[in-house]
């Protein structure tokens, strides 16, 4: 597929709201089993020629639990065989991830025939608990950028150039600081991982 670059078969298409003219809003509020909590909001409005949106979420939840009520970390204290080293008994009960997220996104129409649209989204997620592994996630912080640009009938062979630019960074620390390996006099272990990928993308539709 030489339209999304590295595609070798097929891709999932993410569609996020986009701002609307008319002022609106929306506030959201999920609760499901081991305490999980969401809470989200959202405000768009502006005008023919700027449009704005700007987004907010809250996410939590305790470790899961399996049939007999056992949580994340007491199934794997109580296997003797199990893959990962064992929590110590103040981190035990902690939480299974925390997550806040943020976006906006700014539209602009400088003409009838065209269109600029920059957004940006930053995911904050804090102690999120890997049982089965040798490490916990201290953090995984994300922020994606991106930019369009439409412009219509601008020439014979040019119903519609479209142009698209994006920019991701992610940021990832694990450690074992949570476990019984890292508690002892050797001290923890961290392992950080930074990661970047960016690109761009022009194309012109005519019939």
């Amino acid at each position: 597929d030489v339209e999304n670059m590295g595609t070798l078969s097929g891709h999932v298409r993410i569609k996020t709201k986009d701002p609307k003219e008319e002022l609106s809003g929306d506030i959201n509020l999920n609760v499901g089993s081991f305490d999980y909590q969401k809470t989200s909001a959202s405000v768009s409005g502006g005008n023919e020629k700027f449009r704005l949106l700007v987004g907010a979420s809250y996410e939590n939840s305790e470790q899961y639990e399996d049939g007999s009520g056992q949580t994340m970390a007491e199934q794997l204290n109580s296997q003797a065989s199990a893959a990962g080293p064992k929590y110590t008994n103040s981190t035990s009960t902690m939480d299974s991830f925390t997550k806040k997220t943020g976006n906006i996104k700014l539209f602009i129409n400088p003409t009838d025939n065209s269109e600029l649209r920059v957004s940006y989204t930053a995911n904050r997620s804090d102690d999120i608990l890997y049982p089965s592994s040798m490490m916990d996630a201290i953090y995984d912080d994300s922020d994606i950028y991106s930019f369009g640009a439409t412009f219509k009938d601008i020439a014979k062979y040019s119903d519609a150039i479209k142009f698209e630019t994006y920019r991701s960074k992610v940021k990832h620390l694990m450690s074992n600081r949570y476990r019984n390996s890292g508690a002892g006099a050797g001290g923890y272990m961290d392992a950080y991982v930074e990661s970047t990928i960016q690109g761009a993308k022009l194309k012109n539709s005519f019939s």
